[in-house]
């Protein structure tokens, strides 16, 4: 795996852009992923080829305005890996932002410069995207809250595609209060806040856990509980061999759903992909119409059970990653192992369209890794409440 490491940010504004004053988010800085539309910027979606025949965006994407309507200053536009078509942050063009927690080790990706600048105190929040994990993942690896909201609460008009049928415009910060005025910001407001009733914990889904994740995470869900006055409740979240099958349901409609959305440009244009991404465009191209049409079966099963769980206030607690941020050195067929895991953990919210926040309550040997708390489609402010709460 490439090792080479950089900063979070990208070339930036030649000056910041001005949020809007005595406004909730005035005083509060925010970066981009290049994956966002700023203004008078190109968008290069983690690639060099595209970078330089990217036109400046004729205005902001949504996401980007409303935050500076709420007040908040635009500082710069964020490393993503290349296409936001990975869990890592390595980007095999460009290099990987520097983890603060751990430089040796994977910031998660593909919100990494996102991540890392939250992380390192640069700004106090930051835009990324959420397709698989995007957010969240590398919320988990800095130790910061990672929100991945409701899919279509957040609009994504001057968002650059990936798969849309999953994309989200989601968020990182240090501080629960921040995160919730942000969310008050993006997902608009007249939206009832209602109360967690049932508090679930996935106990199959930390009992694939790296030694030492669950231990330490149970710590987080007895403050979550004292914080909601609820008793954890296990469930069995999987039947028998079904961490696979969610996750090969979702690669199946993610990689038609990006082919479909993509192949335009990447028949046109041929641009040079590190060779990771190249081979997902390959593997994205390779899906068939029988393929697709059996996931979406698959899927609208499993969406079922989340809603059916999910139903009348409930949350259910799952760890955001099986582990902490692995070694940037891995060599490549563990590399693919770990993304595996990852996706086993990360993909439920995505096919179920439902809301789930990482929150940084726990270490491993000194290393964070976040607690995830999912809520039903709409919930998201029962979990920014929760964050506003407990970080």
């Amino acid at each position: 795996m490439h090792a080479r490491t950089t900063g979070p940010f990208i070339v930036g504004p030649d000056e910041l852009v001005p949020g809007a004053p005595n406004r909730p988010l005035s005083g509060r800085t925010f970066a981009v992923k290049d994956m966002i539309d700023v203004a008078g910027q190109r968008t290069g979606v983690g690639n060099p080829d595209l970078l330089a025949a990217a036109e400046p965006a004729p205005m902001h994407a949504t996401a980007v305005q409303r935050l500076l309507d709420a007040g908040a200053t635009c500082v710069g536009k964020t490393h993503t890996a290349e296409s936001a078509y990975s869990l890592s942050g390595v980007n095999e063009h460009y290099g990987t932002p520097i983890n603060p927690a751990d430089p040796t080790r994977d910031p998660g990706g593909s919100s990494s410069g996102s991540a890392v600048a939250v992380a390192s105190g640069l700004v106090d929040v930051a835009l990324g995207t959420d397709t698989a994990g995007s957010v969240r993942v590398p919320a988990s690896y800095c130790g910061v809250i990672g929100m991945r909201p409701t899919h279509g609460r957040v609009p994504i008009e001057g968002v650059a595609p990936l798969a849309p049928r999953f994309d989200t415009v989601g968020w990182l910060a240090r501080d629960g209060q921040v995160a919730r005025r942000v969310g008050e910001a993006l997902l608009g407001t007249g939206r009832r806040r209602g109360r967690i009733t049932q508090l679930l914990v996935a106990e199959d889904m930390f009992e694939m856990c790296d030694p030492g994740v669950a231990d330490a995470l149970a710590d987080a869900i007895g403050r979550v509980s004292m914080a909601l006055l609820r008793t954890p409740e296990p469930t069995r979240f999987w039947g028998m061999g079904e961490a696979e099958q969610w996750a090969d349901t979702f690669r199946t409609l993610q990689r038609a759903d990006a082919w479909r959305t993509n192949r335009h440009w990447i028949e046109r244009m041929h641009p040079r992909f590190g060779p990771t991404t190249a081979q997902r465009w390959e593997e994205a191209a390779s899906v068939g119409a029988e393929q697709e049409a059996e996931a979406e079966r698959v899927a609208a099963l499993l969406t079922e059970r989340v809603w059916e769980l999910l139903s009348g206030g409930a949350v259910m607690i799952v760890p955001t990653t099986p582990g902490v941020a692995p070694p940037l050195d891995l060599d490549p067929a563990a590399a693919s192992e770990v993304r595996g895991r990852l996706m086993t953990f990360s993909v439920i919210s995505p096919l179920a369209r439902a809301p789930q926040i990482s929150l940084p309550l726990a270490q491993v040997d000194g290393l964070p890794v976040g607690l995830g708390v999912m809520a039903g489609p709409g919930a998201d402010e029962l979990l920014l409440d929760l964050a506003a709460f407990l970080v």
